[in-house]
C-alpha cells in the first residue's frame, strides 16, 4: 500500500468520525473566525455554558479528557475546532442560511475514538508497519521545513506598478453596442426565397447570412447600418448607444475574446442559447477611480508577490548554505531516456550514489529521487512523455533540496524541540493510526446484502424517480375573467389554436417580464412555487388559470395553461442505481459497525471525561441512567 493511499485512508476516515458528526447537537452557533469558540485557561469556557469547571493537568497538559491515562487537551479539542470551523465556513459560503451549531460534546467524542483507536492500534503493532512510520517521518520532515520560513518577512516593499496593474485589471470595464439575433426568426422570414425545406437547412442558411453580415461589418460596413436594417426585419434587438460591462458581468468565453480585441473591432457570432446569436462592438474601455475592495485586493497581492520573492531568496541562501549537488550526478541522470523502451526505473531505486550532500544531515541519493519520480507517474515513467518526466524530476528535486536545506535550518534554531511542531507530529500520528485501524479492522467486518440494497431503493425510490414532466401551451390575458373564459373554451372542448385566434383581451407573444412555457416538455419541479401548485394533478388536456407576474414591476397577468402533454414520474431501475445505493448503505453500516467497535473500546479503555459540559451520553450510559 502506498504512503500516500494510506494518509488520503486516514484523513477521510478522521474527518467522517469526527467532521461529519460535529453538527448532529447544537449548542453554540459556529462564529465567523474559525480561532473563536475554542477553550481557553485553566477553566471550561465552552461558547454557551455559563458553568465553569477547573481541569486537570496531566502529563503537563490542561486535559478535557483521558483515555487511559493519556490526556486530551485543550490545546488538541482547540485545533479540532480549528478544522470544524473552517469546514463548516467553506460548507456555508455564499449561503444566506442561518449557520449550523456544533455539538462540541460529540466533537470531544469523536475525539476520544480517534485516541482509543490509537491505543488499539498500538497495542495490536499497527503502529509499527513500515508504511506508517515512513509516512510519519516524513510528515515530521515536511512539519520542520515550513516552520523554518518565517511568516512574515520585514521591510518587504510591493511593487507600486504591479498593483497598479492589478488594480485595473479588477475594474476595468468594457463599452460595448450589441445585437441579439433570432435565428429561427430569420429562417422563417427567408424560407420562401431560399425554399428550404428542413429545419436544420434553414437554421444553417440563417447562420451564414448573420455570419456574412459580421464579416461585412469587420470589412468596414457600418455595424449600426447592419443591425439596424436586421432590426427592421424583426429578427435582431439592438443596442447602439454603448453601454458599460465589468469582465465577471460577461459569460467566460465572451470576456475572453472582448479581452483580446482592440476598440473598433467586432466580435466573431457567439451563441447565446437556443436560436440566438450575439454581435458585439467594442467602443471603449475605461477604469474607475475609487474601489475601494479593488485597492485592497490589489494591494493585498502585490504584498504577497513581495513576500514571494523575499521567501524565494530565503529558500535560496538556505540551500546554498547547507546543500552540495553533485553536478556530474545530476546531468548524468538529464540524459537517461526515462520512458525508452525495457527500461526499468526500480534499478535506479537500488541505486545509492549520493546526488546531493546535506551539511549536518543524510545525503540525497539517486535511489531517493528515482522513488519519488517513480511515484509521481502513476501509471508508470513508461507510459509519460520524455519531457514530463525530465521536469518532474527537475521539481522533485528542487522540493526534496528545499525540505533537506530547510530542515537543517529548523534544527540548528531548535524548532523540533517546539510544542508546535510536537503537537502537529502527534495529531498527524493519530491520524494515520487511526485511518490505518479504520481500514485494517473495521472495514473488513463491513457486510452489504442483496435484501438490504433493496429495501434502501425501495425506501428512497423518490430520489430515484425522474421529475413530473409537461408540455405547456400558454395564453397571457389583462383581465382575469378573460383568461377564465379562456379556460372555460378550452375545457368544453375547443381545440388550443383554436381559442388562441379567437378569445379577446390577450397580451402580444413575446412581452418582456412574461413568463414562457416554451410548449416544450419541462420538469414540473423546476417551475415557479406557485405554478407548480397550480399545475398540481394536472393531466394531459387539462386547462388551469394562472395568475402570475405582468410586464411591469407589481403589475398582473392572468395566464391560461394547455397541458399538451403530461408525462408522470417514472422509478430509474434498480440496476441502473445499484452502485450508488451501494455505497451509500455501505457507508451506513460502516458507520453502525465503527460505533459497535468504539462502543467496545470503551469498556476495555479507562476513559473520564473532566468537563461536564462536554461530556456526551453513550447509549449505555443512557440504559444505566433510565434504571
Amino acid at each position: 500500500m502506498k504512503s500516500s493511499a494510506v494518509f488520503n485512508m486516514a484523513i477521510t476516515a478522521l474527518f467522517f468520525m469526527v467532521l461529519s458528526g460535529a453538527v448532529s447537537g447544537a449548542t453554540a452557533p459556529v462564529s465567523g473566525n474559525p480561532l473563536a469558540n475554542t477553550i481557553t485557561g485553566s477553566k471550561s469556557v465552552l461558547p454557551g455554558k455559563p458553568e465553569e469547571s477547573k481541569l486537570p493537568i496531566i502529563n503537563g497538559k490542561e486535559a478535557l479528557a483521558s483515555v487511559e491515562g493519556e490526556p486530551i487537551s485543550v490545546g488538541e479539542f482547540n485545533r479540532v475546532m480549528y478544522q470544524v470551523h473552517e469546514n463548516m465556513a467553506a460548507q456555508n459560503k455564499g449561503n444566506e442560511k442561518t449557520p449550523d451549531r456544533i455539538d462540541y460534546a460529540g466533537v470531544l467524542d469523536r475525539i476520544i475514538n480517534v485516541h482509543l483507536a490509537d491505543q488499539e492500534a498500538k497495542r495490536i503493532g499497527l503502529d509499527r508497519f513500515p508504511v506508517v512510520k515512513n509516512q510519519v517521518s516524513s510528515f515530521s520532515d515536511t512539519v520542520l521545513a515550513r516552520m523554518a520560513i518565517p511568516q512574515h518577512f520585514k521591510n518587504v516593499r510591493p511593487d507600486p506598478v504591479f498593483e497598479r496593474k492589478v488594480y485595473r485589471s479588477l475594474v476595468k470595464e468594457y463599452r460595448l453596442k450589441s445585437a441579439v439575433f433570432n435565428v429561427k426568426s430569420l429562417a422563417l422570414q427567408t424560407r420562401d426565397q431560399m425554399q428550404l425545406r428542413k429545419a436544420l437547412e434553414k437554421q444553417k442558411k440563417a447562420i451564414d447570412l448573420l455570419n456574412t453580415w459580421a464579416r461585412n461589418e469587420k470589412s468596414g460596413e457600418d455595424f449600426d447600418k447592419v443591425v439596424k436594417e436586421a432590426e427592421t426585419r424583426g429578427i435582431a434587438i439592438a443596442n447602439l448607444t454603448g453601454y458599460y460591462l465589468k469582465a465577471d458581468k460577461l459569460p467566460a468565453n465572451v470576456a475572453s475574446i472582448v479581452n483580446k480585441m482592440k476598440i473598433g473591432q467586432t466580435t466573431p457570432l457567439i451563441s447565446a442559447g437556443v436560436n440566438q446569436y450575439v454581435l458585439l462592438k467594442l467602443m471603449g474601455t475605461r477604469y474607475p477611480k475609487g474601489n475601494k475592495i479593488a485597492m485592497k485586493q490589489a494591494m493585498q497581492a502585490a504584498r504577497a508577490l513581495a513576500e514571494e520573492g523575499q521567501r524565494a531568496l530565503f529558500i535560496d541562501g538556505v540551500e546554498r548554505k547547507y546543500i552540495t549537488l553533485r553536478m556530474k550526478v545530476f546531468h548524468w541522470l538529464d540524459h537517461i531516456d526515462y520512458t525508452a523502451k525495457g527500461f526499468d526505473i526500480h534499478k535506479l531505486e537500488k541505486d545509492n550514489r549520493v546526488l546531493a550532500y546535506v551539511k549536518g544531515g543524510r545525503p540525497i541519493t539517486v535511489a531517493q529521487l528515482a522513488k519519488k519520480i517513480d511515484g509521481h507517474f502513476y501509471h508508470g515513467v513508461n507510459k509519460a512523455k520524455e519531457a514530463e518526466v525530465l521536469r518532474a524530476k527537475n521539481i522533485l528535486l528542487t522540493q526534496m533540496l528545499q525540505e533537506k536545506g530547510l530542515k537543517r535550518q529548523a534544527i540548528a534554531e531548535g524548532l523540533q524541540k517546539s510544542k508546535d511542531y510536537r503537537d502537529r507530529v502527534a495529531d498527524y500520528d493519530r491520524t494515520i493510526l487511526f485511518g490505518v485501524f479504520m481500514q485494517a479492522i473495521v472495514a473488513p467486518q463491513v457486510k452489504v446484502t442483496p435484501a438490504e440494497l433493496n429495501a434502501y431503493y425501495k425506501k428512497h425510490i423518490k430520489d430515484y424517480s425522474s421529475g413530473e414532466q409537461m408540455r405547456i401551451r400558454s395564453l397571457v390575458f389583462k383581465k382575469p375573467q378573460d383568461a377564465r373564459n379562456a379556460v372555460f373554451m378550452l375545457k368544453s372542448g375547443n381545440e388550443f389554436h383554436w381559442v388562441k385566434e379567437n378569445a379577446p383581451g390577450q397580451e402580444p407573444k413575446g412581452g418582456k417580464g412574461l413568463v414562457d412555457f416554451g410548449d416544450e416538455l419541462v420538469n414540473v419541479d423546476t417551475l415557479p412555487a406557485d405554478a407548480q401548485k397550480c399545475l398540481g394533478g394536472a393531466k394531459t388536456g387539462d386547462a388551469r388559470f394562472y395568475e402570475g407576474q405582468g410586464t411591469k414591476k407589481g403589475e398582473k397577468r392572468f395566464y391560461v395553461l394547455y397541458i399538451g402533454m403530461e408525462v408522470p414520474p417514472a422509478a430509474k431501475p434498480f440496476g441502473e442505481v445499484k452502485d450508488e445505493i451501494q455505497k451509500k448503505v455501505y457507508s451506513e453500516n460502516f458507520k453502525k459497525d465503527a460505533d459497535k467497535w468504539f462502543a467496545k473500546l470503551r469498556k476495555a479503555y479507562d476513559v473520564k471525561v473532566y468537563d461536564a459540559a462536554l461530556k456526551a451520553v453513550q447509549p449505555d450510559e443512557g440504559k444505566k441512567q433510565k434504571n
